[in-house]
């Protein structure tokens, strides 16, 4: 049971911010972050959604732990009125990348990034700051590489509509 001024607290939110200050302050290791987070609509059953990731990826074990301790929660509060279903997971390779922070555990892998004006551009992350990444660009044939096709590629992040990370089988 949580505290009575945490009670009066949740009183004041919506279900998803309560949910999501929930896991933030209460169960996520500081490593873990919140990517995504759907709840069905106010009075409604349905399915609440939550997908993690981390610096150094999501395991099973931690997003069992964390299903437990937030099924817990929104019992022992009575946050859902109708039957529901918790569904928590880690984001998987076919889900764009969505938060800044996603970015530096993917550093060496392959990225395929779609700018604001429709165009693609791929390449191997290579760095990340608080404003942009960069891409080095990987040569596709044994021909010798023109020198501006292998020039890395300097992307602001207030640019990029989609980012998804390349699955490589070589």
């Amino acid at each position: 049971m949580f505290p009575f001024f945490l009670s009066i607290y949740l009183m004041d939110k919506d279900l998803k911010q309560i949910i999501y200050d929930l896991v933030s302050a209460e169960f996520l290791d500081p490593e873990l972050f919140i990517v995504e987070l759907k709840v069905p609509e106010k009075g409604g059953k349905g399915k609440i959604s939550l997908t993690l990731d981390g610096d150094k990826g999501v395991t099973l074990e931690q997003c069992a732990s964390i299903s437990r301790k937030l099924g817990e929660a929104i019992e022992s509060q009575n946050l859902m009125e109708e039957a529901y279903t918790l569904e928590v997971g880690s984001s998987d390779i076919e889900q764009p990348l969505k938060l800044q922070r996603q970015y530096h555990s993917r550093i060496g892998r392959k990225l395929s990034v779609e700018l604001n004006d429709g165009t693609l551009k791929e390449g191997k992350l290579e760095t990340v700051t608080a404003e942009k990444i960069t891409l080095i660009p990987e040569v596709k044939t044994k021909k010798k590489a023109k020198e501006a096709d292998l020039q890395p590629i300097e992307i602001a992040f207030s640019n990029i509509k989609k980012t998804h990370v390349l699955v490589s089988f070589n």
